[in-house]
């Protein structure tokens, strides 16, 4: 039972990964026994239907709403960032010394970047084209270590969201579509905590002979889908 409740933690997903955990979760409760579908009766209820809104608004700003896929490239770029940094920091640790020495000249230009986190979004674009100049210097340092083509990433993702910037104007449209996703999703996570805790609930006070094939079914598919996230995510930081 500790298992069921530390992994599930809706909020944590990202934007499509979210949408499709909170899917599947539907799935998984509509096909579980009588037994939990009358005990999530209420919850399952407000749940569903707020999933269905939400997946409108996902595919609504992701198609026709810029400001959600500017949003959507900057978490990139910070992300590619971020993959670089933890490479680099890896190979200082290199038992072959041009490797570590090679790695530590790196990480030293990184780490001067190192609040690229918490810039605002027009400076850190700026930043971002400072970084990929003093890098230029270090392009056969770059290669050695295998990074160049995450800088290159990293260089596209950032012009994408300069030319999103210049050829966006945000309408009050978009800014309440936005205010309205932000909404959505809290209440999803919200009923999401109440249907834990209604069945946290339900198993102490009725045994857990009722919920356990289901919490079983739970886990399995939260330790696959945690490996495809993670998976993707490796596949996305080293691929080439």
């Amino acid at each position: 039972m500790n298992k069921f409740f530390r992994n599930a933690h809706l909020s944590s997903l990202p934007d499509e990964e979210h949408n499709k955990f909170a899917s599947d979760l539907c799935d998984m409760i509509t096909k579980s026994n009588s037994v939990v579908r009358q005990t999530l009766v209420n919850q399952f209820s407000v749940f569903t239907k707020l999933v269905e809104k939400e997946d409108r608004l996902i595919k609504t700003l992701y198609n026709a709403q810029p400001t959600y896929k500017i949003k959507k490239t900057d978490n990139l770029r910070t992300g590619l960032f971020r993959a670089l940094q933890a490479i680099t920091t890896a190979y200082t640790y290199s038992p072959a010394g041009w490797v570590s020495f090679t790695a530590k000249e790196l990480s030293v230009i990184f780490d001067k970047f190192n609040n690229i986190y918490t810039m605002p979004i027009a400076t850190k674009t700026a930043t971002i084209c400072s970084l990929l100049q003093k890098l230029e210097a270090y392009a056969e340092s770059c290669n050695r270590l295998h990074i160049t083509n995450l800088i290159s990433d990293l260089a596209n993702a950032n012009d994408l969201y300069e030319t999103l910037c210049t050829n966006y104007m945000n309408t009050d449209i978009d800014k309440k579509a936005v205010a309205t996703m932000e909404k959505v999703r809290l209440k999803v996570d919200v009923i999401y905590s109440k249907i834990i805790i209604v069945l946290e609930r339900a198993m102490l006070m009725d045994g857990i002979k009722h919920y356990s094939d289901f919490v079983i079914k739970f886990n399995t598919y939260m330790d696959t889908f945690r490996r495809r996230v993670n998976r993707s995510n490796h596949n996305a930081m080293y691929k080439k």
